[in-house]
């Protein structure tokens, strides 16, 4: 892995969580929706690098595609709570 995917892929995977705990503490404002969008862009771009990992490093495949496979569930998880937030909000 060159250095630069080292950092990129480190870096938008923590923000995930960091994102969905900052936006929690503000919980039931609209600062909470935007930390979850936040998070939903960095998941999104987790599953990039991944996608760039795969090609590669071909011998890593099975890895990386469970981890890719997590990621997913954590974006669909995203995608309905944001669903979810702006239905309530109404």
């Amino acid at each position: 892995m060159t250095c630069q995917f080292k950092k990129q892929y480190n870096r938008s995977s923590a923000s995930i969580g960091a994102n969905i705990a900052e936006g929690f503490g503000r919980y039931k404002t609209k600062e909470y929706e935007r930390f979850l969008q936040i998070a939903l862009g960095s998941a999104n771009e987790t599953d990039y690098w991944l996608l760039l990992l795969k090609d590669t490093y071909p011998l890593f495949k099975l890895e990386i595609n469970k981890i890719s496979e997590k990621n997913i569930e954590t974006i669909k998880m995203l995608a309905v709570s944001l669903k979810t937030l702006r239905r309530n909000r109404k």
